[in-house]
């Protein structure tokens, strides 16, 4: 049975984008890679992967629940970048919003990137227009 598109159900949006794209995967990671190299953050270095966590999390919300093992609370994030589409409404999680907070993050915090020669928002801006 086919998949109804509801436009007032987030889920049923974000069903219906197009998945991220390779280059847009690539330079997703590059750029995480640059911030975890060049970024102290709370007072840590924070590796890649904790890095994909902390943007995901601060871009797109997290749920608090408490330790099932300890005293305490536990901030777990619901996202997963793979699972981002290319583009989409603001609101909704999407790779190519993802990719312009990550460069403004990085140029606020002094980030020199790897790649250069493909700045991230004139390109990805280019791809949400045409979606």
């Amino acid at each position: 049975m086919p998949t109804t598109l509801r436009l007032n159900d987030p889920r049923s949006l974000r069903a219906a984008m197009t998945p991220r794209t390779d280059p847009q995967n690539k330079r997703f990671h590059a750029m995480v890679r640059d911030i975890a190299k060049q970024v102290q953050w709370a007072g840590l270095w924070w590796d890649e992967d904790d890095w994909k966590k902390l943007v995901l999390g601060g871009l797109y919300g997290q749920v608090v629940a408490p330790n099932p093992f300890k005293h305490g609370l536990l901030v777990m994030n619901k996202h997963r970048s793979s699972k981002l589409p290319k583009s989409g409404p603001d609101e909704l999680p999407n790779m190519t919003a993802m990719i312009s907070e990550l460069q403004a993050f990085g140029d606020e915090n002094g980030v020199v990137w790897s790649d250069p020669s493909k700045p991230p928002l004139e390109c990805y801006e280019r791809d949400r227009e045409a979606a």
